[in-house]
């Protein structure tokens, strides 16, 4: 979609960009537009202002981070003329970076087991280029609680159950069921076991690894989109995620079956295998990114129906894919 150019000005001039065209891509929370250059097309991202998300500076000291460290996969930034990579305007925080061809990855229709591989062998990568990447946590005060690390959410989750029950106006059979859910994830925490893993993987995770937020081309993954969901957490966030994700549909839904999700994993940890730690926490974080998002009001009973089916096997088999 066409896009009038006096609309994104403010981005432009800090850029020091002259555009002739820009059109709208990747729809999403964020804004993405693709810009025609006498340098090239390149990729304007507006992120839109979102309470409770983790300092800007961190996700995207992390993205140059991550580029310093070889990994190919994220789009380039173009500097301001400042020399930031990332500027304030009126319209938000923008960032303008190379263009990439390439479809998003949800519209690409072939994720069948060669592709998951290729996915599952980024994300191992791409959290090895993380690995050293070891800031301070942001104040969990300050975090919404879809942003708060493992140990902080174990501490808050009592109080996001009963936000959960009045923001929802749940009934009593919903909430009973809910607390439930709970209860069987935090006695799947261990405490000693996230501290080692931390020490031994990552500390930041890109918070959001889906086929969505991956540019295909050609049947290859050209690149790993989308920083803005990056926060402090063990890398097996990511991977719990990712294999649902990944897993026969975008989204944390039932899934006809645990292969592809299992494909998923057992491909990561062919690349980067979990330490014992890390294969310890994977049963709570199969539940606890699925609780994440229910508590928050997204979905409640098909996630409540995923929940389900871990139980009925595919936590079984995910896990045995981890060994």
């Amino acid at each position: 979609m066409k896009t009038p150019l006096r609309a994104l000005e403010p981005a432009l001039q800090h850029y020091g960009v002259t555009a002739s065209a820009a059109s709208e891509v990747y729809s999403g929370f964020n804004l993405h537009f693709r810009l025609t250059t006498p340098d090239g097309d390149k990729h304007l991202i507006i992120f839109r202002p979102q309470a409770g998300k983790p300092p800007r500076d961190f996700q995207f000291d992390l993205w140059q981070h991550i580029l310093a460290q070889g990994f190919t996969l994220l789009p380039q930034p173009v500097k301001t003329v400042g020399g930031q990579d990332y500027a304030g305007t009126p319209l938000g925080t923008v960032a303008l970076t190379e263009w990439v061809p390439g479809e998003s990855g949800s519209l690409h229709e072939d994720w069948s087991g060669p592709m998951i591989c290729k996915a599952a062998s980024v994300l191992a990568d791409l959290h090895g280029a993380a690995r050293h990447f070891r800031p301070d946590p942001a104040e969990a005060d300050r975090l919404a609680p879809l942003y708060l690390p493992a140990d902080a959410w174990v501490d808050r989750v009592d109080q996001m159950v009963a936000d959960f029950g009045d923001r929802t106006a749940a009934d009593a059979e919903l909430m009973d069921a809910v607390r439930y859910r709970v209860e069987e994830t935090l006695a799947r925490f261990d405490a000693a076991a996230y501290e080692s893993a931390l020490a031994a993987g990552t500390t930041v995770v890109h918070g959001d690894y889906r086929p969505g937020n991956l540019v295909i081309n050609d049947s290859e993954i050209a690149a790993v989109i989308d920083l803005d969901a990056a926060f402090w957490e063990s890398r097996v966030y990511d991977l719990a995620y990712a294999a649902f994700q990944f897993g026969g549909k975008e989204g944390v839904y039932p899934q006809p079956g645990a292969r592809p999700g299992a494909y998923f994993v057992r491909s990561y940890c062919r690349r980067w295998p979990l330490t014992e730690a890390e294969q310890t926490l994977l049963p709570f974080f199969l539940r606890q990114v699925v609780l994440k998002r229910l508590l928050v009001g997204r979905d409640a009973e098909p996630r409540l129906a995923l929940l389900d089916q871990l139980d009925r096997g595919l936590e079984d088999a995910l896990v045995r894919a981890a060994a």
